[in-house]
């Protein structure tokens, strides 16, 4: 039995470092290996991961906007069609918030202050639509703001 004391002493090992691993600080085990995948987590991790959360979200959030206008507006499909395409005119010119962001820091910030404008505009732009929005017009605009929030936060995460 003398033999087999350095074995037992390598499993003994390998399960401590297990253990170690499993209760180390921070997320567990499975978000680690299967949702971070390496990434070391970090208050900017998480802000990334939240924007482009958001971002895929939007996507159910911009059919509802599509059967507002058609069905609570009256709008025909190409009339949607053809607003849906002034809307997406933020994500049009995105190299320019790029230039502002980075040429431009707001209260000493190039990225922080220029992600919590874009959440506060998505944010109050998407609040207008489903409270006090009741005209064409009115919708073109803050379905406008509303996309001009979330592109403006995905040049800044980027």
């Amino acid at each position: 039995k003398y033999y087999e004391a350095p074995a037992c002493a390598a499993r003994v090992s390998k399960v401590v470092a297990r253990h170690d691993e499993e209760n180390r600080p921070g997320p567990p085990r499975w978000v680690r290996e299967n949702v971070l995948q390496g990434v070391e987590p970090s208050i900017e991790a998480y802000t990334a991961m939240t924007v482009y959360f958001v971002q895929g979200g939007l996507g159910l959030a911009s059919l509802a906007r599509t059967f507002y206008f058609k069905d609570t507006l009256g709008l025909a499909p190409a009339e949607v069609a053809a607003l849906q395409g002034i809307t997406a005119l933020p994500w049009v010119i995105k190299p320019v918030y790029g230039f502002i962001s980075d040429g431009l820091p707001l209260f000493g910030y190039r990225r922080k202050s220029y992600l919590m404008l874009a959440g506060a505009i998505g944010f109050l732009s998407w609040m207008s639509l489903a409270t006090v929005v009741h005209s064409v017009p009115e919708a073109v605009f803050f379905s406008t703001t509303a996309s001009l929030g979330v592109a403006l936060s995905h040049v800044v995460i980027d």
